[in-house]
């Protein structure tokens, strides 16, 4: 099973998927679908990043997204997601807790993240720095 990037689902064949039973759909927000380039950093308990992970969004609501990734994420993590952009300028930069991880097929990972307050730690230009030369080897 592929992910399409237009956001859409897989689709299963007829004959060998299972109708999953309805879930109740909790969400607050309505989804939009989505197809941004996304670059995670998933931040340990001091807010230092410890490992990057790739994704793309899938769909977008006011109060979080769906992204998949090639890696897994651990639930409650921490993230500071990076937006990929074509324009210049500084790349729209949000924060997030995952609420799950699930794995697919073909070893994608579907993961649902929470917008959350940025913490005022991350928003100084030295903490900023200091994550680029860690992760990025910048100088």
């Amino acid at each position: 099973m592929s992910y399409a990037r237009d956001g859409s689902s897989p689709v299963e064949p007829s004959n060998t998927a299972q109708q999953p039973e309805a879930v109740e759909d909790r969400r607050k927000h309505e989804r939009k679908p989505s197809d941004v380039d996304i670059d995670l950093l998933i931040m340990g308990d001091d807010l230092s990043p410890i490992a990057e992970v790739h994704g793309f969004a899938r769909n977008i609501s006011k109060g979080g997204m769906n992204l998949i990734t090639a890696g897994s994420i651990p639930r409650d993590s921490d993230l500071l997601m990076i937006f990929r952009s074509t324009r210049q300028g500084a790349p729209p930069v949000l924060f997030a807790r995952v609420r799950n991880c699930t794995e697919q097929e073909s070893g994608w990972y579907s993961v649902g993240v929470q917008f959350m307050g940025m913490p005022a730690a991350l928003s100084s230009p030295e903490w900023m720095h200091q994550a680029a030369s860690k992760l990025f080897k910048v100088a």
